[in-house]
This record gives structure tokens, C-alpha cells and sequence, in this order.
């Protein structure tokens, strides 16, 4: 059914790594920057330092870092396959970027891991958005401008984005309209556009069997003063009926 985010996102941004990117993670590699990594789609979040970076004979170098925690079992890292999403600074500005874990390599004799360098990184806002989860009774469904209208699950959702459930991931850099239903929007959909940061396969528990076992995190797109007002007053209502049940 979700097939569909594949076939009507537009262009997508991959490739070799830009002059930009390289000489960016050049500087952060330069300074043993630290960074918070998030592998796959997990909710947990692990510190990490940039290594170095390697050219390769063919496409863009790899990105080496340190073995993130023992928390992380080496099970957990497919080559080729685990997608690790790094919040970094250099020059005190922050950035996000999507690597590709490639494989386990020695760096200065210690064990690190080797990544694909995305073709762009993100500059992010310097002040994160609260990101809120919707309640099961009261769901928050976006609906893709296709001509079938297919709907999915928002897992959770902020001011600058959402995640959403879906059938398989989709490339990084794919845009879209989307709309948007929330139970504080009595006036039904709002419409922006959607840019896709990244996506995966959900942990295990998550949803129910059956269910679809991929997300996909989507950043809004310019979204207009009113669509952000109507985003953010969902934002509020959640935070205080969560803030009430913890009371």
C-alpha cells in the first residue's frame, strides 16, 4: 500500500559526497569532534568520535569512527545495510548526516567503524524541536498527494518533522505533499511538503505483528505560519496530557 512514497517523492539526493561535505567532515575529523549517533531507527542514542577519513579508489571516502559503546552489539551492524543518522558540530555549526555502516577496520590499531559518506549533510536548527508521540486512541495519520491517497501512521512528531510507519524505506532526499490530520485540527488535513531524512527497519516490539516494520523520518519543507501554529498546538496538547498522567 505504501509502495507509493517510492514512486511519487521526486528527486533523490545521492551520490558521491559534495567538496562541501568532504571538507566538513575534514574539519571534524581534524578536531576528534563528538557526535550522537542513532542506528537504524533505535530511540536510544550513542556517543561517538570522528576517526578520520580514508579515500577509496572508486566513490567517496569513508568516514571512520570509534566503536560507539558495548551497548551496541556487533550483531546489531550489518555491512551495507545499518544506517547510523550523527548529530555533529564543526565550527559551532551543527550538522546531521546519514551514514551507511560498511564495515569493522582498524584505525591507529584500535577497532572502528568504517562508513559511507553521504552526498549532503543537513545544518540543523540550533535549537531542536520537542518531538511528542501520539496517543493509540488519538492517532496522527499523514496521507501522501497521490492519487490513491495512501495513509501512514505518524510514530511520532515535532515542529520541524515526523516519523512515520511504512511498508519499506525509501532514499534519503525524496520530496513530497504530504497532509497532515491531527485530532486538534478540526478543520481536517493540512497540507506542506515533506523531504525524506531518512528510514529503516523498526526495533523489535515495536507496533504489533504484521504490522509495517519500516519507518521513514520526514523533515517539513517551508511550511507556512499556520501550519506551523496548527503542528505546534498538537505539540502542546500532547505535552500537557502527558505531563498530567505523570502528575
Amino acid at each position: 500500500m505504501f509502495k507509493a512514497f517510492t514512486s511519487r517523492f521526486g528527486k533523490s539526493e545521492t551520490g558521491e559526497p559534495s567538496a562541501r561535505t568532504v571538507e566538513i567532515l575534514r574539519h571534524g575529523c581534524a578536531q576528534n569532534v563528538r557526535g550522537s549517533c542513532h542506528l537504524d531507527g533505535r530511540h536510544d542514542s550513542y556517543g561517538t568520535t570522528f576517526l578520520g577519513l580514508q579515500p577509496q579508489k572508486s566513490g567517496g571516502p569513508l568516514l571512520f569512527i570509534d566503536t560507539l559503546t558495548p551497548r551496541v552489539s556487533r550483531a546489531a551492524l550489518e555491512e551495507k545495510k545499518t544506517r547510523l543518522s550523527i548529530d555533529f558540530t564543526v565550527t559551532q555549526i551543527p550538522y546531521r548526516g546519514d551514514f551507511l555502516f560498511r564495515r569493522v577496520e582498524k584505525w591507529e590499531g584500535f577497532d572502528a567503524l568504517a562508513l559511507s559518506v553521504p552526498q549532503e549533510l543537513v545544518e540543523r536548527q540550533r535549537r531542536e524541536y520537542f518531538r511528542v508521540e501520539p496517543k493509540m486512541s488519538a492517532p496522527v495519520h499523514i496521507k501522501i498527494a497521490t492519487p490513491m491517497g495512501e495513509e501512514a501512521e505518524v510514530l511520532d512528531i515535532s515542529q520541524g518533522g515526523a516519523r512515520i510507519r511504512a511498508v519499506e524505506p525509501v532514499p534519503a532526499g525524496e520530496v513530497a505533499e504530504i497532509f497532515l490530520a491531527m485530532p486538534t485540527n478540526p478543520k481536517g488535513w493540512v497540507e506542506l511538503k515533506a523531504k525524506v531524512v531518512d528510514s529503516g527497519e523498526l526495533p523489535p516490539g515495536v507496533g504489533k505483528p504484521g504490522e509495517r516494520r519500516h519507518y521513514i523520518r520526514l523533515q517539513f519543507v517551508n511550511p507556512e505560519p499556520e501550519q506551523t501554529r496548527e503542528i505546534n498546538q498538537y505539540i502542546v496538547v500532547r505535552q500537557r496530557e502527558d505531563l498530567k498522567f505523570l502528575g
